[in-house]
């Protein structure tokens, strides 16, 4: 007969790497009174101060990500670093004595060239 693994054995190595790179420690300094508070409450709800940490700190991250505010700043500062990337780019390229790629660059960012008749 195979013999059961008991709980006591340990995990193996991929197991406990998973695990470990699941989590990261986070400490705020949170002032005496408001500590104070949080172990009151831990005694009745019975959780540990991770429980009550990252159950505080997802409220925190579900809030902000629903602040419509917040994601307009959010793009806002995608397109500024884009644009930033863009000038980037064409000045590399000129000190190359190459073309840039058109990939990314915006028709904002090009020069545009008068069009109309040419006199001769």
């Amino acid at each position: 007969m195979e013999a059961q693994q008991s709980s006591t054995e340990p995990q193996a190595p991929a197991a406990i790497a998973e695990a470990e790179e699941a989590t990261k420690v986070f400490a705020p300094r949170i002032p005496v009174s408001m500590r104070e508070q949080v172990e009151a409450i831990q005694n009745l709800t019975g959780q540990n101060v991770n429980e009550v940490g990252v159950e505080a700190i997802g409220m925190w991250i579900t809030a902000k990500l629903a602040d419509e505010t917040l994601g307009a700043q959010a793009m806002a500062e995608i397109e500024a670093e884009q644009r930033r990337l863009d000038e980037r780019r064409v000045s590399l390229a000129g000190v190359l004595g190459q073309r840039a790629s058109a990939t990314s660059v915006t028709a904002e960012t090009e020069v545009s060239k008068p069009k109309g008749k040419r006199r001769v």
